[in-house]
């Protein structure tokens, strides 16, 4: 291992010893250069995939391997043997807390197809119509130039919901 700074610790590429990378970045290297270097007699840990290690040395590598350890303690069995002395963890269901959202009422005043409000169709604000066809943008564009017509009528003053 190679250190540039005191907080970067810059490894050699398995693939290829020019390479010098970042600790925090080998993995994503790593992945890159098995795709270039396909030929390569190098095999992957089976403790942990960031460790590509050249075939010969593999079966060293394996009994030396930090990452070992997870495996070691899941298969060999604890110094007491017998399984009624064992205690086991209990069980832990989440908490989850009740729902208190109810998506079928409506309290709002939003348009449910279009996700706008509903009090806007009373204000001169001109509004567009993303995702439509020529010709349905063009009956939009329509029915808006007939909406500001009646809404500029009543003197930019706000109108009954029914009448614009």
């Amino acid at each position: 291992m190679y250190s540039v700074c005191k907080d970067e610790e810059y490894i050699h590429c398995p693939y290829n010893t020019s390479h010098m990378i970042l600790k925090s970045r080998m993995q994503y290297h790593l992945f890159k250069c098995r795709k270039i270097y396909r030929t390569a007699n190098v095999e992957i840990c089976p403790f942990n995939a960031s460790h590509h290690v050249p075939a010969p040395e593999i079966k060293f590598h394996l009994t030396i391997c930090e990452s070992r350890y997870l495996a070691d303690r899941t298969v060999y069995l604890p110094d007491d043997e017998n399984p009624e002395s064992r205690t086991w963890a209990p069980k832990i269901t989440p908490y989850l807390p009740p729902n208190e959202e109810n998506w079928d009422q409506d309290d709002t005043n939003t348009c449910a197809l279009t996700g706008e409000n509903k009090d806007i169709l009373n204000y001169p604000i001109f509004r567009n119509l993303p995702g439509a066809t020529k010709s349905e943008r063009k009956r939009f564009r329509k029915s808006e130039r007939e909406r500001m017509k009646k809404v500029k009528s009543n003197g930019g003053q706000q109108c009954s919901p029914g009448s614009c």
